[in-house]
């Protein structure tokens, strides 16, 4: 009679070299992510070590929802493959095991992974990602003193379709489109700031165009519509540069007590309609049905099909990752490492790899889940084969 013997300390082992490896790669990827908004985080924590502690967490669930799968691939053949090494298997088989019983347990383990993968990938992650956005914003609105105590100045654009009444009356001014312009103050404190110089620019060849020079000025900031209004007071006006080509007079300067209109920036942009990548699972499902652009609806079932396939990854590959560490599990540690990487590497490469290709027939959604449908096949094959092998 045969005998049945299903370690159950497999499941444990499952679990801690799976959180050991997901929160390695995890810190990983939040460092990039702290890298890339290393300013914001920055000026967050000079106002509080609350702001930025909650920053930090709001971009954890998307550092999870990618760290996770790869954490359970690398797991899975970093334990399959020194068990095989060892000799752990055979002595398990030669008591009556077989491939299915280790099989079932990293499949079970797979699906428990992949509700917490699926839910980070469709809801937590977006949702999360959004409120970081906001808070951004903010904190960039709160901060803008300190930034220009920091960075010594700051950068405003005046794009082309905005409808500005500072770029307006400037542009008459000289004759040219003002497009940019340079904002340092010698002090910021409160809302009366002091030495103010305002340097705009634009023209083809985003040339100085005007320099203002400001004693002081009196600051409001309108949050609702992201403003930064200065009424400057005793101004001294350099405008007419020479270019060197068009302009053949030399620079002209005026002296204003105070300059008539308000000078407006715009510091934040306004609130714009929440991208798909920013939509928690309902949003997406209610855009795909209810959305009447047609372009936004494909781009949410893109979406939402992108993150159920990798949300959902640890299931399939599941399949084939107990033989294939089988057959190709080493000893040594960094050659598994290197094997559990490579395979889920490869598993996204080849779903981006088919989503391009059926993209132009409107199936780029189905080509991420070519990936689970072969690790679906090949693993039911390679489990067959390896159970008959004695």
């Amino acid at each position: 009679m045969k005998i049945r013997i299903i370690p159950r300390y497999w499941f444990g082992e499952f679990f801690l070299v799976t959180l050991l490896c997901t929160g390695i790669l995890t810190s990983l990827l939040l460092y990039g992510n702290l890298i890339r908004n290393e300013e914001l985080l920055v000026q967050a924590l000079s106002i509080s070590s609350a702001h930025f502690l909650e920053l930090f967490f709001l971009l954890f669930p998307y550092a999870l929802s990618i760290a996770l799968p790869f954490g359970f691939v690398v797991s899975v053949v970093l334990l399959i493959g020194r068990w095989s090494s060892h000799g752990e298997l055979v002595a398990y088989r030669s008591l009556g095991g077989n491939i299915f019983d280790l099989s079932r347990v990293v499949l079970l383990f797979g699906i428990l992974i992949s509700m917490v993968s699926t839910y980070s990938s469709l809801e937590w992650s977006p949702l999360n990602r959004s409120k970081f956005d906001l808070r951004k914003r903010e904190i960039l609105w709160t901060q803008t003193n300190s930034l220009i105590d920091e960075k010594g100045e700051i950068e405003f654009t005046f794009r082309a379709e905005q409808h500005s009444e500072t770029s307006g009356q400037l542009g008459a001014l000289t004759g040219k489109r003002v497009t940019k312009a340079s904002l340092s103050a010698f002090e910021t404190s409160g809302n009366n700031w002091r030495n103010l110089r305002i340097v705009l620019s634009g023209g083809p060849k985003e040339e100085v165009l005007v320099v203002m020079h400001a004693r002081h000025a009196f600051v409001e900031k309108n949050k609702e519509r992201g403003e930064l209004i200065l009424d400057l007071r005793n101004v001294d006006l350099e405008y007419g540069f020479l270019n060197g080509e068009a302009d053949n007079g030399e620079a002209q300067f005026l002296s204003f007590e105070r300059w008539r209109e308000p000078i407006v920036f715009e510091i934040s942009q306004k609130d714009k309609p929440k991208g798909v990548k920013r939509m928690g699972f309902t949003e997406l499902l209610s855009t795909i049905k209810k959305n009447h652009d047609s372009r936004t609806r494909s781009e949410a079932l893109f979406h939402l099909s992108k993150n159920l396939s990798f949300g959902t990854s640890p299931l399939f590959l599941g399949m084939v990752l107990v033989p294939m560490g089988i057959f190709a599990g080493k000893s040594e540690s960094f050659l598994n490492l290197t094997l559990g990487l490579g395979v889920g590497l490869s598993f996204y490469l080849l779903g981006l790899l088919f989503s391009v290709l059926l993209e132009n027939n409107g199936l780029g959604f189905i080509g991420w889940w070519s990936p689970n449908i072969v690790c679906f096949l090949a693993g039911m094959h390679l489990m067959i084969i390896t159970n008959k092998i004695r």
